[in-house]
């Protein structure tokens, strides 16, 4: 895709959540940099950050969407500073040793600190706040789960687990016999 926008294209957007948690050390961010240095004559990295304790709720809220059967308790295991998911300090360290510190601005991501609690609006003042007016959004579509939604969709995915484990063990006793 970057091979073929236009030459009148003045700026590029490349955006994902996933930077911060699949690219997880420094030979990693530096192909990223040697890659978009090949297109690209000035980067500029927004970054926003939650607050752990609210970035390990929303990845928990996420896992058990997603089918996991741990509790918070054993999820929480993973949190810690040797993870660089949860260690900002680390992360930031890394990515401005390589794209530079003026070339970075991070944002804590908490509705209440962000332009018109969102963090579009946010992310486009900084670029440019024209583009605020011209922005045409689809709904809200990510909704966090409640504490009840949370503890709900844990006893379902733990009982879709040994369901599943039932199966595999009398598929495995057939297969043997």
């Amino acid at each position: 895709e970057l091979e073929q926008i236009d030459e009148s294209i003045a700026n590029v957007i490349i955006s994902s959540e996933h930077f911060h948690s699949r690219i997880c050390n420094s030979e990693e961010i530096n192909d990223l940099k040697n890659l978009l240095d090949k297109y690209f004559h000035k980067i500029t990295i927004i970054c926003y950050l939650r607050e752990q304790a609210d970035t390990y709720k929303s990845l928990y809220s996420t896992s058990i969407k997603s089918g996991n059967g741990e509790n918070f308790e054993q999820m929480g295991e993973k949190c810690n500073k040797q993870n660089i998911y949860y260690n900002y300090f680390k992360l930031l360290q890394m990515w401005s040793d390589i794209f530079g510190k003026e070339n970075i601005t991070v944002k804590i991501f908490d509705r209440n600190k962000l332009l018109n609690n969102s963090i579009i609006d946010d992310f486009f003042n900084i670029i440019d706040p024209v583009l605020i007016k011209k922005l045409n959004l689809p709904p809200k579509t990510n909704l966090s789960l409640s504490d009840d939604g949370l503890r709900l969709g844990l006893l379902i995915n733990r009982g879709f687990s040994k369901l599943k484990r039932r199966k595999e063990n009398i598929m495995l006793r057939n297969d043997i016999l």
